[in-house]
């Protein structure tokens, strides 16, 4: 069970850790804001802000360079706005889900290297000590 976790899950989360990661450096320099279906997704400053409106602007999307006083996004911040109309304010900073992404990915290559050294690349049996060139399991050549 262990092999095939690692096996369907080391590539996508280094894909996302590095996706992620790319998105937090172009954060940095740009504002990018798209709004569909009324609700706001604000990429800036490392992190990104989410705005849940029940009113329904129309569609829109835009990329303008961010103010160099305006702080990094290290910390969640959420708030309920109940102004007219009410919205849903969640702000997530993006270096925590780059970090998990990029971990399970480094483990996941780390553990398969792990796994496969002196073993069977089929079934997992231990070849350690076993003078023949075909795995005892299952057949399979070395």
């Amino acid at each position: 069970m262990t092999r095939l976790v690692v096996r369907w899950l080391r590539i996508p989360a280094a894909a996302a850790g590095v996706v992620i990661g790319v998105a937090w450096v172009l954060s940095l320099p740009f504002n990018c804001t798209i709004t569909p279906w009324g609700h706001t997704l604000n990429l800036c400053n490392g992190g990104l802000d989410v705005v849940l409106r029940t009113a329904v602007p129309a569609n829109d999307w835009s990329v303008e360079l961010n103010s160099p006083l305006e702080p990094m996004r290290w910390w969640f911040q959420v708030r309920v706005y109940t102004w007219s109309p009410p919205y849903i304010f969640v702000r997530c900073p993006l270096w925590p889900f780059m970090l998990a992404a990029c971990g399970i990915g480094a483990a996941g290559f780390v553990l398969r290297q792990r796994l496969t050294w002196g073993m069977c690349p089929r079934c997992g049996y231990d070849l350690r000590g076993v003078a023949a060139a075909r795995c005892p399991e299952c057949g399979r050549e070395t």
